[in-house]
């Protein structure tokens, strides 16, 4: 079911572990990339990303990254569908957090700018999207995580 305007984005994510198609007896599945994400999903896949010393095996211990580093609330309840507002800012933190993590800075990002600002600048949504606030499916989900993976950073 891929949409070859998202080809790149589902490669990306699926040869690197951070948004599985793979069924629980091994066999493949597809992408389904017009599912709806929800806040847990996107989260869990930001912290995924960065957990480069693959020690986050479940999605619980990659909430508790989230926690940590702000993406989300302590407890909050990450049921609902993602918004491309939500997804902005657990992006802004996740950004931040790297920048801490890593000692580095990321092009066209500056912490004292708008979540919604930094959304536009590193080429995560329009002005007009961020404003619509639509909610996000995997095809999103996937697009933003290669997004981030090819933002430049100075050390």
């Amino acid at each position: 079911d891929l949409s070859s305007k998202y080809a790149q984005a589902v490669e990306y994510v699926t040869e690197a572990g951070i948004m599985g198609a793979v069924a629980a007896d091994g066999t493949n599945l597809l992408f389904k990339g017009t599912d709806k994400v929800t806040e847990q999903a996107f989260a869990a896949a930001l912290a995924e990303m960065a957990d480069t010393a693959d020690k986050l095996d479940t999605t619980a211990e990659r909430i508790v990254w989230a926690e940590t580093y702000g993406l989300v609330k302590k407890d909050a309840d990450l049921s609902g569908i993602c918004t491309v507002q939500g997804a902005a800012k657990m992006v802004a933190k996740y950004l931040e957090a790297l920048e801490e993590i890593n000692d580095i800075e990321f092009d066209k990002y500056d912490d004292d700018d708008s979540v919604k600002d930094n959304a536009v600048s590193i080429g995560m949504v329009t002005a007009k999207t961020y404003d619509n606030n639509r909610q996000l499916t995997r095809y999103d989900l996937a697009s933003v995580c290669r997004l981030i993976a090819n933002l430049k950073y100075d050390d």
